[in-house]
C-alpha cells in the first residue's frame, strides 16, 4: 500500500463498527484484520484506530524521527494511575527531558559494568536450581530479571520484596485484559479488578518512595541520578516515582515473558540450543560472557530476535497512535 493509499476498513455492525468483533475475540479479530494487509482503519464508537501489521511498517512508526507518531490515549489510560508521570507515558519536550535526566545512568562505561553484573547475577539464580528440579520457567524469569534490574540499573537488593513488583504487574496486565468486561465501564467505578489495582499499586508507591529516602545521589545509577535531577529542579518528585515504577514493571516483566519464549522454543529445537551453547563456550572461553562479547554472539542474538519476531505481543501491550 502506497502512503497515499486508503487504509481498508473490514466489516463492522452498525453504531459498534469493530468494537464487537473485537471485545468478542481482541486476539482473533486482530488476526483477521490484519489479512487485509498491512495497515487497516477500524471504527469504534467515537474513534477511529489503525492495525499496522506490516514489517517494515512498524519499524517505521516505532523508530520514527520525524515526530509523526505518538503515544496514543489507550495506551495512557492503560497505566493511568501508575506511571502518569513516568518517561515510559510521555512524549516531546517532556520526554526529552525525562531521557536527559536519566543519560548519566547510561554511559558507556556504566553499560558495560552492568554487563558483568548481569552474568553474576544470572549464574548466583542459576546455581539455585538443582538437577531434575521442575520449575515455573515464567516465575523464575521473574525473578531473575528483577534482581538483575535491582542489581544493576538501580542498586538496590529486591531479595524478599519481589511480589511487590510482581503483584503490581499482574494487577496492571489484568486491568488492561481487553477480554476484560470491566474495562467498558468506566475507570471510576470500583470493580474487583480496579481496586485490586489501587491497592497494588499504593503497595508498589510505598516501596519506591521506601528506596529513594535510601539511596544516595552519587552512585551513578537509575535510583541515585533520578533523585540528583529532581535536586536540581530538572524533574518533580512525581516523575521521579513515576520513572522508577515504570522501570521495575516494564524492565522485569516484558523480559522475562520474552525470556521464557525463548527457552519454550529453544526446549523444541535441541540443535539450536546445542549449537547456542557452543557458541557461548567458544566465545566467552568456557568463562562467563561479557560485554566485549556481545557483537560475537551472533547465533545468540538471532534467538532473541527472532523470539521477539514469534512473539512479538504477548509483554505487556503498549499503543501508538497514527496521524498524518
Amino acid at each position: 500500500m502506497g502512503h497515499d493509499a486508503t487504509p481498508p476498513t473490514p466489516d463492522g455492525v452498525p453504531l459498534l463498527g469493530n468494537g464487537l468483533a473485537f471485545s468478542r475475540d481482541p486476539f482473533g479479530a486482530m488476526e483477521s484484520w490484519a489479512r487485509h494487509g498491512d495497515v487497516v482503519r477500524l471504527e469504534f464508537p467515537g474513534r477511529s484506530m489503525y492495525l499496522v501489521t506490516g514489517p517494515e511498517l512498524i519499524e517505521e512508526v516505532l523508530l520514527d524521527s520525524e515526530g509523526r507518531f505518538t503515544i496514543g490515549r489507550e495506551q495512557r489510560e492503560t497505566f493511568s494511575g501508575i506511571e502518569d508521570d513516568a518517561l515510559t507515558a510521555n512524549t516531546g519536550d517532556r520526554w526529552r527531558r525525562h531521557r536527559g535526566a536519566l543519560q548519566p545512568a547510561f554511559t558507556w562505561d556504566g553499560i558495560e559494568g552492568y554487563g558483568g553484573r548481569m552474568t553474576e547475577r544470572t549464574a548466583e539464580h542459576v546455581a539455585g536450581w538443582a538437577d531434575g528440579e521442575r520449575l515455573d520457567l515464567h516465575h523464575q524469569m521473574r525473578l531473575l530479571t528483577l534482581h538483575v534490574l535491582g542489581d544493576t540499573l538501580l542498586g538496590i537488593d529486591v531479595e524478599g520484596d519481589e511480589a511487590v513488583a510482581m503483584d503490581a504487574a499482574d494487577a496492571l496486565v489484568a486491568r488492561a485484559d481487553p477480554r476484560r468486561f470491566g474495562r467498558l465501564l468506566p475507570g471510576w467505578l470500583p470493580t474487583p479488578t480496579e481496586r485490586r489495582f489501587e491497592r497494588r499499586v499504593a503497595e508498589l508507591d510505598a516501596y519506591v518512595a521506601g528506596v529513594l529516602a535510601a539511596r544516595s545521589s552519587g552512585d551513578g545509577d537509575v535510583c541515585s541520578v533520578l533523585p540528583a535531577a529532581r535536586d536540581r529542579g530538572d524533574l518533580s518528585m512525581a516523575e521521579v516515582r513515576d520513572t522508577l515504577v515504570g522501570l521495575l514493571l516494564a524492565g522485569h516483566d516484558t523480559s522475562a515473558v520474552a525470556l521464557t519464549y525463548a527457552w519454550y522454543e529453544l526446549s523444541r529445537r535441541p540443535r539450536v540450543r546445542e549449537s547456542l551453547a557452543s557458541e557461548g563456550e567458544a566465545v566467552a572461553d568456557d568463562g562467563p560472557p561479557r560485554s566485549e562479547h556481545f557483537d560475537d554472539l551472533e547465533r545468540t542474538r538471532h534467538v532473541a530476535s527472532e523470539t521477539l519476531r514469534l512473539y512479538p505481543r504477548r509483554g505487556r501491550a503498549t499503543g501508538r497512535r497514527w496521524s498524518r
